[in-house]
């Protein structure tokens, strides 16, 4: 009888630490929604070419696991998440629309701006390789990765030069059509809020995004 107490009870620890472990993991899901939800809202809804945001690695120390699991979801939607490793103790997540960034990458102008930089092949893959170096040997931050996001080229010039500034938004305005630029903020900002307030009533980005 003794034994069987004890199977008993070891059986409900190990159940116990099985839902502990996929609570766990749900609570990391719901974690990196949000931020995708806080920082990626414009390229998941296709209205931007990416989105980028910083993760310790401390907050998430599966979140190549995590990246694999969202890239089979989404990748049926043409979004695909890439990271930047670092040799300190954060990572760079970057979301993208595939097809809009090789039409970017694509362009003449962009592939001679990205040329002063070192960047020799325009590929996706090519392009990643040598940002990553880039990040990891620059002092400065790479400010080419503007344009990647989708930023106006000649406002990322007017900000490499120090130019004067005409508008601050989710970027700096410093040349391109400042009305336009407004326009882009003030979506930004709605897709934004409308994914974070979904997200936070249940709905999964799987469903947000078409």
């Amino acid at each position: 009888m003794f034994h069987v107490f004890t199977d008993l009870k070891i059986m409900e620890q190990m159940l116990m630490f099985l839902l502990f472990k996929i609570l766990l993991i749900m609570s990391k899901q719901e974690y990196f929604e949000e931020l995708l939800a806080h920082h990626c809202a414009p390229t998941l809804c296709k209205c931007k070419v990416a989105n980028m945001f910083h993760l310790e690695k401390s907050k998430l120390e599966d979140i190549d696991e995590i990246i694999k699991t969202y890239n089979q979801i989404l990748k049926t939607k043409n979004i695909y998440i890439h990271i930047f490793q670092s040799l300190n103790s954060r990572v760079t997540i970057f979301v993208f629309s595939k097809k809009q960034l090789e039409s970017l990458l694509n362009r003449d102008e962009v592939k001679h701006f990205l040329s002063l930089y070192g960047y020799k092949k325009f590929s996706i893959h090519s392009v990643f390789n040598h940002l990553e170096k880039r990040l990891n040997e620059s002092i400065e931050y790479p400010h080419e990765i503007g344009v990647l996001l989708g930023y106006p080229l000649e406002d990322v010039i007017g900000f490499i030069e120090s130019q004067s500034c005409i508008m601050i938004g989710t970027w700096k305005v410093y040349n391109s059509n400042p009305d336009e630029a407004q326009q882009r903020f003030k979506l930004y900002k709605s897709v934004r809020e409308y994914f974070i307030k979904e997200v936070r009533n249940g709905r999964k980005i799987a469903t947000l995004v078409h």
